[in-house]
């Protein structure tokens, strides 16, 4: 574990990925609510969570669409919030409980669009559990999905 910036993070990933934004015309936003203190935690694995979750949002998100990354320092829970939320078709309410299952993926036809192996979120899951943090799925259809993970704010 290393002091680490969550929002240098959060805008040195945005960054690397800006350019798969541009290509669809998606604008990702990162808003920080108060004071987020440094804190620690291993930043290797924190930028892969970052990776894997915003690769998500852009695959998921149509042309136009807008990606938020809002980070917040909770003091009643002494944990750092990171939601990460698409405007996106959203997933079926009864498919969130497996998001987080080895090799699985919401559509897994052999006409899927979309390309992956279904391990991103399961090393998601894996990281934050390593960190003793939590993370949780809110989506509706046709409307989007969030994504909010959270870490143990350690000085």
């Amino acid at each position: 574990l290393e002091k680490i910036t969550i929002k240098e993070i959060a805008t040195s990933t945005i960054q690397t990925l800006i350019h798969v934004a541009n290509d669809k015309n998606i604008t990702i936003k990162l808003k920080s609510i108060g004071k987020t203190p440094d804190f620690k935690a291993s930043k290797d694995l924190v930028k892969q969570v970052f990776i894997n979750l915003l690769n998500n949002a852009l695959k998921f998100t149509p042309e136009d669409g807008k990606i938020s990354v809002t980070i917040k320092h909770q003091k009643t829970t002494n944990m750092i919030d990171i939601a990460i939320k698409d405007s996106g078709d959203g997933i079926e309410k009864e498919l969130i409980p497996r998001l987080f299952d080895k090799f699985y993926q919401v559509d897994s036809s052999m006409t899927r669009a979309y390309g992956g192996t279904g391990l991103g979120l399961v090393i998601v899951k894996h990281i934050i559990d390593a960190h003793k943090g939590k993370i949780k799925v809110k989506s509706k259809i046709g409307e989007g999905s969030e994504f909010v993970f959270s870490l143990p704010f350690r000085k």
